[in-house]
């Protein structure tokens, strides 16, 4: 999706229905261990407001500058959050922070809020 920002409806690891299925790829959720709800609470913890609505932004599929457009801040900036969230993290890749987080509701992120599912 060059150019574009990115249908809410094809946003990785989201799902309104209760299939657990990824609407992008089709894998089935992998549930969360109470341990690995707290390691990920910790995590989002640690971060930043900004730094967590970056990180929604990412998990739904949105590139650094479209990011940088969306929430009025310079790229260099939202590279500055996204090294600070690989960094937190323990990820290099994007594809890692995906799979990290997968399952979450990455537009709750977005909008600046700790998603319920690791409550």
């Amino acid at each position: 999706f060059p150019g574009q920002l990115p249908d809410v409806s094809d946003v990785v690891g989201e799902s309104s229905d209760t299939s657990g299925v990824c609407h992008a790829c089709g894998r089935p959720f992998h549930r969360l261990t109470e341990s690995e709800r707290k390691v990920r609470r910790d995590q989002l913890d640690r971060l930043s407001d900004s730094q967590r609505q970056v990180l929604g932004y990412l998990l739904m599929g949105f590139t650094e500058p479209q990011i940088a457009a969306k929430l009025h801040r310079s790229r260099h900036t939202i590279h500055d959050h996204t090294k600070a969230i690989y960094l937190t993290c323990g990820v290099t890749r994007r594809v890692h922070l995906v799979r990290h987080f997968e399952g979450l509701n990455a537009q709750t992120l977005a909008s600046g809020n700790l998603p319920s599912e690791l409550n």
